[in-house]
């Protein structure tokens, strides 16, 4: 019973292992952005040099930058 139960935590542990490479590979499509004074959701192609990008707790990065 014992190994039967390491087993299992080690199988479920391998696919959460798994899962959580394949959300980390996942690219940011949208940037949260301050324009003219208001939070806009923008794609990622239509980011211009000067924008300021809101990131909130969780979110990937979209781009590089400097912080200000």
């Amino acid at each position: 019973m014992i190994l039967l139960g390491r087993f299992l935590e080690r199988q479920a542990k391998g696919q959460t292992s798994e899962a959580i490479l394949k959300l980390m590979g996942l690219p940011a499509k949208t940037a949260g952005l301050i324009r003219g004074g208001e939070e806009i959701d923008v794609l990622i192609q239509d980011l211009q040099v000067g924008d300021i990008i809101l990131v909130c707790p969780g979110e990937k990065i979209p781009v590089d930058g400097e912080n200000n």
